[in-house]
């Protein structure tokens, strides 16, 4: 993400999303992104723009994860049942996980339809974080990068 965040500008905040725009200075495609901490110390869950395409991403820098594996998050959107959500890959830096393109839409649709989501993971060193995000201003702030125009083609609110 420090490369990302070096290409955009801070623009404004709505609910507990900070977002950000920007082009990226060798590809000339949208780097914009939009960022909430956790309730807890130093994590983040980032919706970004790869291009046009839309990213999922949750940093977490006190843990390491092996960049040669999947990971599994076990997730819960407000009081529903948890559910287990594979095949997250690993950032290059080895300190956050990207979901898998495949459910990137769904996870979104869940996130903006809900108040809160809660992750539990296990990192390479078996270290489990439990981390929980208020998605106040989700929908809205999603809005103002252009790479989600595709998601709200399909999903309706």
């Amino acid at each position: 993400m420090s490369s990302a965040l070096a290409d955009t500008t801070y623009v404004k905040t709505i609910g507990n999303f900070d977002i950000f725009k920007g082009i990226d200075a060798l590809s000339d495609e949208d780097s914009s992104f939009i960022t909430t901490a956790s309730d807890e110390d130093e994590n983040f869950m980032t919706w970004r723009c790869e291009g046009e395409t839309l990213e999922l991403y949750v940093a977490q820098p006190k843990n390491l994860f092996d960049t040669s594996k999947k990971y599994s998050i076990l997730m819960r959107f407000d009081d529903m049942k948890a559910f287990d959500m594979e095949f997250w890959r690993p950032s290059t830096n080895g300190k956050g996980l990207f979901t898998d393109p495949y459910v990137v839409y769904d996870i979104t649709d869940g996130a903006i339809r809900s108040s809160r989501i809660t992750m539990r993971n296990t990192d390479m060193l078996g270290d489990i974080t439990t981390l929980t995000f208020n998605l106040d201003g989700l929908e809205d702030s999603l809005r103002e990068i252009k790479c989600s125009e595709e998601f709200f083609s399909i999903y309706t609110y």
